[in-house]
């Protein structure tokens, strides 16, 4: 897959896929998972090694990327677009085989993978999609923007920044013991603002610089205050709607995307003054998101739907494939939960987990998948199997008509009677899969009318 998102070095979250990969730097099995997320539900460290600190900075910086793909409207978005798109690309990738010959149908249409998809890295965006948004953003602030600005609002570096922030305010909170505290010392450049890159802070530190301007705000005000403001701002933005509010366009449309949103946020923030700014502040320090977010869009001069009206129309658009699906009725639940305790979220990150009883799905190189659960999710025995049949036709969907590269899912989880070594590298030519009847990939590749040479 393409479209990750990253521990420095660690590990790595395959967006829209619900599950997360660690690298042979990170010594992590299923024991050791257990035991750190019960330790974090008592803000409790278990390291005692500098690689156990790792793996522990790890999981929290994954766990939030999961939480930001299982809780908000771009990744249901996203969900949505796999589940309807990637099975009409293979079936036209067949037909394409069919009438050309043609061996890499990829090379005909490169562009349909960043099509439908919202989170698209930002050096992947489409040329085209990349100049929609700034043109937007530069009408609203009548000035001429940079790439390094459009990236510093991508979703990507909002989600990054997020994670980041997630893993430092955890680190705060942890009771350590002094050998605990003596190993985080050492390992700051794992979490250090000042250490780690752009990606992961300065989306951040730009709202920071824009609260101090507009607030005069000393140093601890501008962090606390900052803090909650990128939570709420983040998750505005992520709270991309379903199809019901984009019809009208494809300008429409881009307006929903996630760096338009948190740009206008910005703007109608520092609208904000007098009384409406007390009430804005009153509202976010009583933990009444929802008003402040009433209060922001209402100081825009920009339509949008509020986050109430976004995640019932998710709910709606989930329920009708929960039976089919356990991974939309995993979404379909945490919209439900938005719906109960609080539409706006102020972090994503392992207390949402932990609520929403979310299954906590990694990848290792020693056991393949490994899934832990909470409570009522504990007997969905077949969720691992519908994950690795959904992750199987992204990448053969990516292989086909978006990157011309595959690395097969059942392979990598040793979930494979029949790999061959070969698989765990990748394929770039349809003649590289397996011959073996018993291929998962072959048998995909065939029902979608994608027939194989043996």
């Amino acid at each position: 897959m393409r479209f990750d998102m990253h521990a420095p070095s660690l590990a790595q979250y395959h967006w829209s896929t619900l599950f997360c990969r660690f690298s042979t730097a990170v010594p992590f099995d299923k024991s050791f998972a257990v035991r750190t997320m019960a330790a974090l539900s008592r803000d409790r460290a278990i390291w005692e090694d500098d690689a156990q600190f790792r793996a522990a900075v790890a999981l929290l910086h994954e766990l939030t990327h999961l939480a930001q793909d299982l809780t908000t409207g771009l990744g249901h978005w996203d969900f949505m677009t796999h589940w309807t798109n990637d099975a009409a690309l293979l079936q036209q990738a067949g037909l394409m085989l069919a009438r050309r010959d043609h061996p890499l149908p990829y090379a005909f249409a490169r562009d349909a993978g960043h099509k439908c998809s919202k989170f698209v890295p930002f050096d992947m965006m489409a040329p085209v999609a990349r100049e929609r948004l700034r043109m937007i953003l530069e009408r609203d602030v009548q000035q001429p923007l940079t790439d390094a600005t459009l990236f510093d609002y991508s979703p990507q570096a909002l989600m990054e920044s997020d994670a980041a922030g997630a893993v430092l305010s955890w680190l705060g909170r942890m009771k350590l013991t002094p050998l605990q505290a003596e190993i985080q010392s050492r390992n700051l450049d794992l979490v250090d603002p000042g250490k780690l890159g752009d990606v992961y802070w300065r989306s951040r530190v730009n709202l920071y610089q824009v609260l101090q301007h507009h607030c005069d705000t000393d140093e601890d005000q501008t962090i606390t205050i900052g803090d909650a403001l990128f939570g709420i701002f983040t998750d505005i933005a992520l709270a991309h709607p379903s199809s019901e509010w984009c019809l009208l366009g494809e300008e429409r449309e881009a307006e929903f995307e996630p760096t338009v949103k948190f740009g206008r946020l910005l703007i109608a923030f520092q609208a904000l003054a007098g009384s409406s700014m007390e009430r804005f502040m009153y509202a976010l320090m009583d933990r009444k998101y929802l008003e402040a977010e009433r209060l922001l869009l209402a100081a825009g001069r920009w339509s949008y739907p509020s986050s109430e009206q976004i995640y019932e129309g998710w709910q709606r658009v989930l329920k009708t494939q929960s039976d089919q699906s356990l991974v939309a009725d995993l979404r379909r639940g945490a919209c439900e939960f938005r719906l109960e305790n609080g539409v706006v979220l102020p972090a994503r990150d392992i207390d949402t987990l932990f609520a929403l009883q979310a299954p906590i799905i990694y990848l290792t190189a020693d056991a393949g998948f490994v899934k832990v659960d909470w409570n009522s999710r504990a007997m969905e025995s077949n969720l691992i199997s519908e994950l690795l049949d959904r992750f199987t036709v992204m990448e053969l969907a990516d292989f086909l008509v978006r990157t011309g590269e595959f690395r097969c899912p059942y392979a990598t989880a040793e979930a494979c009677d029949v790999a061959e070594d070969g698989c765990y590298g990748g394929f770039v030519h349809l003649a590289q899969f397996p011959a073996a009847a018993g291929c998962t990939a072959r048998q995909a590749l065939e029902h979608f009318g994608v027939h194989l040479p043996r």
